[in-house]
């Protein structure tokens, strides 16, 4: 039977008087189930969402990015009239690059396993000739992916690459304007939410700026707590800093024209739509700052009142979407040779299957929480986020079932139908638990799940109008504090952190060990062996169940604290002395 297909949430491209296809879970919002449930429908199978798949995406997207980056900078250089090193450019551009060439290839192998394996008569395609789909910067470039309007655009331009197309395009001209304004995201939000704290740091460092030396430190979001923070700038001998962002305040347009002539050529694939696609959209889909807003960019890096001559840089956060930072970085390690230093961002960094990531590769020293995985930039220090703090829990309070967040579509598996079926295995997690664990459950869920049209909530009263669920309206240190067992439903940040700070603790891996790297499975076995990190829903929650009566007991084990202590001295060491421990490694190189 042939369908027609849907390529995304709009409603103007479907179809309600005949089959249907729709190419992913992200057409269906859930609150709009009254009307997909309706119609004759089916869904796409998900691509690449096994782990087998994944790794070998991973492993030929790898090669082709070590093929196809150094094009890619040496293009910078040329319409830049530069000679930077192809190191500056990855400082400042390997993110969304590692970030944008998975966008591309899901989006592309999604459509093209949806027609070879379905009959199509036909699709709807938004047409917007003055949309443009390049973001004006890091930030915007996350936020847009999960933008149905955006992806509705991206899959148009595709579908026309297709050459073998044999279906009816339909066509609904419209004139929407894109949304973002260059970095309007972190400054508008931190403002709105945050406004004395805004107002205080703003004023602090006005009067600072006038007791800063050119060789200070560049210190920014290290992931420390503040006080902690502040101590490292004492121990180097420097007034502290509460650095902020800057707001690129001037916009600069997209000039069709300009990006026109910039071609990059590939012949990896041997699918000839996928090297179409990427010669045709990965250039009109960078950044304006690397592009035409690169001057812009620089000028506003070169008027920062952040130390002309740093002793080193150090951050464990804006590597990645702060274009500002990142020029700044790439500037004096281009030109100084400052030394440049990136800690880990969390849990996960060090235990997947797809390490290194580009933070590794880029920094001179990564800091990690602890382990050391072969590569020479690795520096094992302690975990950062809980350094100084104390564990707090009640040995009589609730149950708190900590939840993943759904990943940003910028994965090359199917994001919607992971997360969908990891509900469905906490939903079996739920299910499991006696009587008493169950009463006294609350769920957290991820803060911004929301605007990622997910309706976590509704979902769960669905399943259990008495659940009681938290979306980040509590801070979630105070929610711990008054439960006697956490329980995080994925390999978090959070496991190291409340295992740092000795709070009683489980975790579920829900796809087990394959999505680990050989280097941390040992680590992990350990935890599963003495029943805190548990493999499927059923095994966790008879764990619960056993416990519950007396958390604290179980958890007070010499089996539990052993295995405890050992996966912390790798993932989550704690430091007695940090700020000193954190200058010798910074200054020195050493512990």
């Amino acid at each position: 039977m042939k369908r027609y297909l849907i390529l995304s949430a709009d409603e103007r491209t479907w179809k309600f008087d005949r089959p249907v296809i729709f190419l992913g879970e992200w057409c269906r919002r859930y609150d709009r189930k009254h009307i997909w449930s309706k119609m004759d429908a089916v869904v796409a199978k998900p691509y690449g969402l096994t782990i087998s798949e994944r790794i070998k995406d991973y492993a030929s997207l790898l090669e082709f990015k070590n093929q196809i980056y150094p094009e890619i900078f040496n293009i910078l250089n040329r319409v830049h009239n530069a000679n930077y090193s192809h190191r500056f450019w990855r400082i400042l551009t390997g993110d969304w690059l590692v970030r944008y060439v998975d966008v591309i290839y899901n989006r592309v192998k999604t459509l093209q396993q949806c027609l070879m394996n379905y009959e199509i008569s036909g699709v709807s395609l938004i047409s917007n000739q003055d949309y443009v789909l390049a973001p004006p910067d890091s930030l915007s470039s996350v936020l847009s992916l999960d933008d149905d309007y955006w992806n509705g655009i991206l899959y148009e331009k595709i579908v026309h690459l297709n050459k073998n197309n044999e279906f009816i395009i339909e066509y609904i001209i419209d004139s929407r304007k894109n949304k973002f304004e260059i970095n309007e995201g972190v400054d508008k939000y931190f403002v709105k939410k945050n406004f004395i704290k805004y107002f205080v740091l703003k004023t602090y460092n006005y009067v600072a700026k006038f007791l800063r030396n050119e060789h200070d430190a560049l210190i920014i979001n290290s992931y420390l707590p503040r006080m902690e923070e502040m101590k490292l700038h004492l121990v180097l001998g420097q007034l502290p800093q509460l650095w902020t962002l800057n707001k690129l305040v001037q916009e600069v347009k997209y000039d069709w024209g300009f990006r026109k002539n910039i071609k990059i050529k590939t012949s990896y694939f041997g699918e000839p739509l996928l090297n179409f696609a990427f010669e045709e959209l990965l250039i009109k889909l960078m950044p304006i700052v690397y592009l035409e807003g690169f001057k812009n960019l620089s000028d506003r890096v070169d008027a920062l009142s952040w130390p002309e001559k740093p002793k080193f840089i150090f951050t464990s956060n804006n590597h990645d979407v702060d274009d500002i930072f990142k020029l700044y970085a790439s500037k004096k390690v281009e030109c100084l040779c400052s030394p440049y230093y990136i800690g880990v961002h969390g849990g996960g960094y060090f235990s997947y299957y797809d390490n290194p990531g580009n933070f590794e590769l880029v920094s001179d020293k990564c800091l990690t929480w602890g382990f050391k995985h072969g590569l020479p930039q690795h520096i094992p220090t302690f975990i950062f986020t809980t350094t100084g703090m104390k564990g707090k829990y009640d040995k009589r309070g609730g149950l708190l079932l900590i939840q993943m967040p759904r990943y940003n579509r910028d994965r090359t598996w199917d994001v919607y139908v992971e997360m969908q079926n990891y509900f469905d295995k906490l939903t079996k997690f739920v299910k499991k638990l006696d009587e008493g664990p169950k009463d006294n459950l609350h769920i957290r869920v991820h803060p911004f799940a929301e605007n990622l049209g997910w309706c976590e909530q509704e979902k769960w009263m669905e399943f259990d109008s008495e659940i009681k669920i938290d979306n980040g309206k509590v801070r979630l240190k105070s929610m711990i504090s008054r439960s006697r067992l956490v329980i995080h439903g994925y390999d978090s940040t959070g496991l190291p952190e409340t295992l740092s700070l000795n709070i009683p603790t489980l975790a579920i891996l829900q796809i087990g060990f394959d999505q680990l790297n050989e280097l941390s499975k040992p680590c992990y076995q350990v935890l599963v062996d003495a029943g805190i990190v548990h493999l499927t829903s059923e095994s966790a929650a008879a764990k619960v169940n056993e416990v519950w009566s007396n958390v604290e007991r179980w958890w007070a084990r010499s089996v539990i604290q052993e295995a405890r202590k050992q996966f912390c001295d790798q993932y989550a060491r704690v430091s007695h002395s940090p700020a000193r421990e954190l200058k010798n490694i910074l200054l020195n190189g050493i512990l």
